[in-house]
């Protein structure tokens, strides 16, 4: 009894596996995906870039520069040499 539950359950199992992958998918050819430069202007000009999404960064313990005039962060490695 207990293998003839198993057995359905691993049966409907691998049918709504089946289903969800297979039935519900939609394919998409690469011509529907590409858009053309009138339509990437129009997304780019809907959008508004922010100023500073955060105002620290750091690595380990070594916290990066930062250069407000322009808005960018800087670092260098530590160590001076190269790893073997």
């Amino acid at each position: 009894m207990k293998r003839i539950i198993a057995t359905a359950v691993f049966m409907a199992s691998v049918v709504t596996g089946i289903c969800l992958t297979g039935c519900l998918e939609k394919n998409v050819t690469y011509s529907e995906s590409v858009i053309d430069m009138e339509q990437a202007e129009d997304i780019t000009a809907s959008r508004e870039e922010a100023v500073c999404l955060i105002d620290s960064l750091s690595f380990g313990e070594e916290t990066l520069f930062y250069d407000e005039s322009e808005a960018t962060f800087y670092y260098s490695l530590t160590g001076g040499g190269r790893r073997p």
